[in-house]
């Protein structure tokens, strides 16, 4: 695995990598709060809403309440891999950074909350997948916009 942009301070001489940098380690935040929504079964108590705007925020908050009123919620972790910037664009008004990774579900469980059992899960269902993601910078920092999972496309 490669070495962990976040964990290196950007250099001066490259700017736009401290600005990918940023995104990535964001990124890597917002995931954390995606992670303890699906949880807790709501966003409320996470920073969802400081971690990410727009279609991204409402995808999660679908999926979120989705799963509560169907009496589910889900155990275990998300693992993020291959995080990789695909595209930047640092000099405009408002940056924005495009990122590809490997989101592995395989240890993401869903369960019935009354039950306690794991809520079967077709057989051809992808456990990695490639997702695509926008990332803009605004005032208070750097903000998931978009998050595009393709889980036709394994990774």
């Amino acid at each position: 695995m490669s070495k962990d942009p976040a964990s290196s301070a950007p250099s001066l001489a490259e700017p736009e990598k401290g600005g990918e940098a940023e995104a990535m380690a964001a990124y890597r935040a917002h995931w954390q709060e995606v992670e303890k929504a699906y949880a807790k079964n709501s966003i409320e108590g996470t920073d969802i809403k400081k971690t990410s705007v727009g279609p991204a925020r409402l995808a999660i908050e679908k999926s979120v309440k989705s799963a509560r009123e169907n009496g589910q919620a889900v155990k275990g972790r998300p693992g993020l891999s291959n995080l990789t910037v695909t595209k930047a664009d640092l000099n405009r008004d408002v940056p924005k950074v495009h990122l590809s990774s490997c989101l592995d579900v395989s240890e993401w469980v869903i369960y019935n909350k009354s039950t306690g059992e794991p809520v079967p899960q077709p057989s051809d269902r992808l456990t990695k997948y490639t997702v695509t993601s926008l990332l803009e910078k605004w005032p208070d920092g750097w903000v998931v916009t978009k998050d595009e999972p393709h889980q036709d496309t394994q990774c």
